[in-house]
Protein backbone atom coordinates (compact mmCIF):
# COMPACT_ATOMS: atom_id res chain seq x y z
CA UNK A 1 0.00 0.00 0.00
CA UNK A 2 2.47 2.42 0.94
CA UNK A 3 4.28 2.05 -2.74
CA UNK A 4 0.28 3.58 -3.70
CA UNK A 5 0.23 6.61 -1.81
CA UNK A 6 2.78 9.15 -4.00
CA UNK A 7 0.23 8.06 -7.28
CA UNK A 8 -3.29 8.26 -5.12
CA UNK A 9 -1.76 11.70 -3.55
CA UNK A 10 -1.85 13.34 -6.91
CA UNK A 11 -5.74 13.41 -7.42
CA UNK A 12 -6.30 12.32 -3.36
CA UNK A 13 -5.96 13.59 0.15
CA UNK A 14 -4.24 10.60 1.37
CA UNK A 15 -4.21 9.85 4.71
CA UNK A 16 -2.04 6.67 6.03
CA UNK A 17 -2.75 5.75 9.33
CA UNK A 18 -0.22 4.17 11.83
CA UNK A 19 -2.88 2.48 14.78
CA UNK A 20 -1.36 1.95 18.00
CA UNK A 21 1.31 -0.56 18.07
CA UNK A 22 1.69 -1.31 14.64
CA UNK A 23 3.77 0.28 11.90
CA UNK A 24 6.45 2.93 13.19
CA UNK A 25 4.77 3.91 17.01
CA UNK A 26 5.84 2.07 20.01
CA UNK A 27 3.14 -0.85 21.21
CA UNK A 28 1.32 0.76 24.94
CA UNK A 29 1.07 -1.48 27.77
CA UNK A 30 -2.78 -1.25 26.90
CA UNK A 31 -5.49 0.43 24.38
CA UNK A 32 -5.54 -2.65 22.24
CA UNK A 33 -9.40 -3.11 22.47
CA UNK A 34 -11.82 -2.36 19.98
CA UNK A 35 -13.20 0.93 21.67
CA UNK A 36 -9.67 2.68 21.38
CA UNK A 37 -8.89 1.87 18.45
CA UNK A 38 -12.41 3.02 17.06
CA UNK A 39 -12.49 5.95 19.07
CA UNK A 40 -8.37 7.07 17.43
CA UNK A 41 -9.75 6.73 13.92
CA UNK A 42 -12.95 9.14 15.05
CA UNK A 43 -10.37 11.57 16.30
CA UNK A 44 -8.43 11.62 13.14
CA UNK A 45 -11.28 11.87 11.05
CA UNK A 46 -12.60 14.92 13.25
CA UNK A 47 -9.29 16.72 13.62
Amino acid sequence: MARAIPSLAKHYRVIAVDQRGFGWTAAPKRGFDAHTLVEDIVQLMVE
